[in-house]
């Protein structure tokens, strides 16, 4: 998470000083990692485990910690995915601004 100018009421964040561009928003927010989906196994105290039928973890790639449990028609959306909506719009910004003829 980031923020700009006041930090948040929870406090938590990294400051970013100047307006981020989406580039700079997913290095700041700490969205640089990728989730995968992985069978879910339950591992028992004598070293058996089960697949649990239907449920899948969501794994983060660089940790490899476990942010939740999903089920089968979960489908991750990688951040870089989701923060390309943002640059798209950057650019139809930066369109409008250069037909600009002030």
């Amino acid at each position: 998470m980031f923020y700009t100018g006041k930090l948040a009421w929870h406090g938590l964040g990294r400051g970013v000083y100047h307006p981020a561009n989406a580039s700079e928003a997913k290095e700041a927010a700490k969205l640089t990692y990728t989730v995968i989906k992985k069978a879910f196994l339950v591992f028992f105290c004598d070293r058996q485990y089960c697949d649990i039928s239907n449920a899948y973890s969501s794994v983060k790639t660089d940790t490899i910690q476990i942010p939740g449990v999903v089920g089968t028609r979960n489908t991750a959306v990688q951040n870089i995915d989701a923060l390309n909506f943002f640059r798209h719009c950057e650019i139809l910004v930066e369109m409008v601004y250069s037909l600009d003829p002030n």
